[in-house]
This record gives C-alpha cells, sequence and structure tokens, in this order.
C-alpha cells in the first residue's frame, strides 16, 4: 500500500527532473500521511545533498521552524532569525541556488505555507523537491500535485498490523482471526493498527482475547481511547518520558533531554527502547524525538483529566498563557514542567513567591526573552532569581530561548542544574563559573 502511494507521488514530482516540485498529502488524522511523506523522504535523500525533515509544523513556532530549516539545509547552527518576515527574507537569498528536499508534516494554516515554502515563489534552486502533509485539503490549492490518502483495504491493513505484531506479512495461521477482528476493531486506520498491533506483540492469546473485547467497548470514533490501551501498560518511568514528549520535546535532540530524564531517575534509555518498540514515539534523522499528532493530543489530554482540567494541579503546562495564570494562582508542587512566553509588549511583572509553590519543577522553558533586553527590568523574570535558584531545588533544565545577555548568569548555579543549552550569544569566559 505504502509503495502503491509512493510510486504515483514519485512519478509525478518528477525524481531524476530538475524541475522544482511541490507535492502535498491530505487526508484524516491517523491515515498514514506522515508515514507515506517519511518513506519518500528517505527514498529521496540519497540524490539531496541539503535536506530538512520538519514534524509536528502545527505544534511549532512558525520562527524556531524556519531557524531549524535554515540550520538542516547548511549544516550550521543557525538561530539568529527573530521574526517571520526576516526568515522568509534569509530563505529567499540562502536557497534560491541550493537543491533542497523539504518534508513541512502536520501543517494547519496557510501561514507556515507561506513562511517556509512560499507556494509560487522562487525560494529554492532548481530540482527541489517538497512535500506538504495535512489534514485540510484546503492549504493545497497552489501545489503541483494534491494525494489524498483514504482508509487502508483489509488486505493491506492485515499486513501492516501483522508487521508490527509478528514482524511478517502474514499472521500465523493460529491468530488469522484474532488479527482480523484486531483490524476492523482498529478501523483500518495505519496510527491505530501500528500501536494495537505492537501492544500485543510477544503476548499471549489470553492477553490478545481480554484486550480486543476491551477495544470492542470503544466506538470507531474515539480512536485515542484505544491508543489509551498502550499508555496504560507502560511503567511510571516510560510514563513519564512519554508524557514530557507529547507536551514539550517533540523535535528536541533526544541526546540533550536524556541527560534531564536521566538526572531524575527514568532510565532514558530503556524507557525510549520500549516506547519505540510500541510505536509511541519515533527517534528521526539527526536524533529528533518526533510523535503522532493523535498521540501528542492523547499525552496531553491525559495531563489534563490528571490535573482535574484545572492548570495549576497539572504535572505539566505547555500553553504559555496557562502558565501565566499558573503564576498568578502561584501553581502547586504538581507543577513539573512549564513553558512561559514573552512579547515586546509584556508589561508582566513576575515576583519570587509566584514560583516559590513550584516546589517540584524541573523543566522551565523560556520562549523569546531577548525582547526586552532594552530594558532589563521590564524583562522581569530576572528579578525571581537574584540570589540563587535554591527555591526550586528540582530544577534540572531551563530552556531559554535569546538568552538575555546581562542577565546574571552566576546567581543560577547550582549543583544539580544540568542544561542550558540556549545562552548561544554569550562567550563562556564571561562566566568563571563554566572555565572549567
Amino acid at each position: 500500500m505504502e509503495d502503491d502511494h509512493a510510486d504515483k507521488i514519485m512519478e509525478a514530482i518528477g525524481e531524476q527532473t530538475t524541475e522544482t516540485k511541490i507535492v502535498g498529502i491530505h487526508g484524516m488524522g491517523g491515515v498514514g500521511k506522515t508515514t507515506l511523506a517519511t518513506f519518500i523522504y528517505n527514498k529521496l535523500s540519497a540524490d539531496f545533498n541539503s535536506r530538512c525533515f520538519l514534524s509536528n509544523v502545527r505544534d511549532t513556532n512558525i520562527v524556531t521552524l524556519q531557524n531549524q530549516l535554515i540550520s538542516d539545509v547548511l549544516k550550521t547552527k543557525c538561530l539568529s532569525i527573530t521574526n517571520i518576515n526576516e526568515g522568509i527574507t534569509e530563505i529567499k537569498e540562502r536557497f534560491s541556488s541550493i537543491k533542497v528536499l523539504l518534508v513541512l508534516d502536520d501543517v494547519d494554516h496557510k501561514t507556515q505555507v507561506d513562511a517556509l515554502v512560499g507556494v509560487g515563489e522562487r525560494r529554492f534552486g532548481r530540482g527541489s523537491k517538497i512535500i506538504i502533509t495535512t489534514r485540510d485539503g484546503e492549504l493545497l490549492k497552489d501545489v503541483d500535485l494534491k494525494h489524498e490518502l483514504t482508509e487502508m483495504d483489509f488486505d493491506h491493513s492485515l499486513q501492516l498490523f501483522s508487521k508490527h505484531a509478528f514482524r511478517r506479512d502474514c499472521p500465523p495461521a493460529e491468530y488469522i482471526p484474532l488479527s482480523e477482528k484486531a483490524v476492523e476493531i482498529c478501523g483500518r486506520l495505519p496510527l491505530a493498527l501500528e500501536i494495537i498491533a505492537s501492544f500485543l506483540n510477544g503476548k499471549d492469546r489470553k492477553i490478545w482475547e481480554t484486550t480486543l473485547k476491551k477495544l470492542e467497548t470503544i466506538p470507531n470514533k474515539e480512536v485515542k481511547s484505544k491508543l489509551n490501551i498502550s499508555f496504560e501498560a507502560l511503567e511510571p518511568e516510560e510514563k513519564e518520558i512519554f508524557l514530557d514528549v507529547c507536551c514539550f520535546f517533540a523535535g528536541f535532540d533526544v541526546r540533550i533531554v536524556s541527560h534531564m530524564w536521566d538526572s531524575c531517575g527514568f532510565f532514558p534509555a530503556y524507557a525510549l527502547e520500549v516506547l519505540q518498540q510500541k510505536s509511541l514515539i519515533k527517534i528521526t534523522e539527526g536524533n529528533r524525538l518526533w510523535i503522532h499528532d493523535q498521540l501528542r493530543d492523547l499525552g496531553r489530554d491525559i495531563v489534563c483529566q490528571n490535573g482535574k482540567l484545572r492548570p495549576e494541579r497539572q504535572s505539566r503546562v505547555w500553553d504559555h498563557e496557562q502558565a501565566n495564570d499558573v503564576l498568578i494562582a502561584k501553581g502547586t508542587e504538581n507543577v513539573e514542567a512549564i513553558r512561559l512566553k514573552f512579547d515586546h509588549l509584556s508589561q508582566r511583572f513576575f515576583k519570587e513567591e509566584e514560583f516559590a509553590s513550584l516546589s517540584n519543577l524541573r523543566f522551565l522553558q523560556v520562549d523569546r526573552g531577548y525582547l526586552d533586553m532594552d530594558n532589563i527590568q521590564h524583562f522581569s523574570l530576572t528579578n525571581c532569581f537574584q540570589r540563587n535558584l535554591s527555591k526550586l531545588p528540582k530544577l534540572r533544565w531551563v530552556s531559554w530561548h535569546y538568552f538575555v545577555r546581562r542577565f546574571p548568569l552566576t546567581n543560577w548555579f547550582q549543583r544539580n542544574l544540568l542544561i542550558f543549552p540556549e545562552l548561544r550569544f554569550l562567550s563562556w569566559h564571561e562566566f568563571p563559573i563554566f572555565s572549567n
């Protein structure tokens, strides 16, 4: 099935031609758009020195995506883009003569396509191939080819299920009836087939029968509820890492994130292997964490439900507006990870006591703090920790994009703070604590 779709797209994209082609793949969630785009990307990769796979586009800041695109294509760290228009100009100037292979996965708004590709414009060199996946076919009006993915037929569904449940194309004879039943229960959706099959892999017949009986009670449209069975079977540390990826770390370098997980006692090497075996996450080219959008939404729903739909009681707060409310409410010890965001109009002043109750905070993400550099007092998060970080004893990672140069970094040093990776505008010799 995958090969059939891929052959049609490869023919239309003109694999051996010097024409620039843009192909759009659309269809409902879980139908296999990302899988197909990845298959084609891997098949074409050998012919491109400059390539980039942008995953989870709809859930990632556009400027962040522009920086990643420039970094991946030029094979150098580019973190200087500060706004969308600047990014568009930079892409046009740098890539007009470069043949690029690019995938934009899970696009949900025209502005994302305009900022990254500019359909109808000549931003990339001759022979470039661009693939866009989306649930909304209307976003693909101006591409060279629109390819719709629909529900798989039964035979291909059974083959996909068997590959993940038995590591072969066909089920063993004694498991054919149960496998056929599983395919029908999964609604022939590739994501559900892959997750449920991976969960059943190696399980005895009794577990199969019990699992399928439970799945039968869940309506077909409630795909996330079916996927939840696989989550519930995870060990506590595996659940923690899965939820972290769902809420914050899709697209992050797994090697860096693993340092934090290791310091928290989550045994990431083993846990990540389990999550991959169960098809709950993938680690892509460049060691990036990837998760399907429906699985990401499942994880976030679990976090919200566990917090009884009150952000201050959630273990993770990824929405920056909710994060602001959590700080105003002075949070709770439940909060382990939080994301803050600032803009040039922000007049928000943070106080040390707003963080005082976040005693279990281990991950703090601050986006775009550089905008208030003209007046350091306006970037008043700096005033919360003028002395030290003793109020946050479990903090392991501060992810601060566009770090404020005049911030007193020495006051942030503590023995257990492992990762401060976004210090890209600083010279290490300025900070004696890092001299060794």
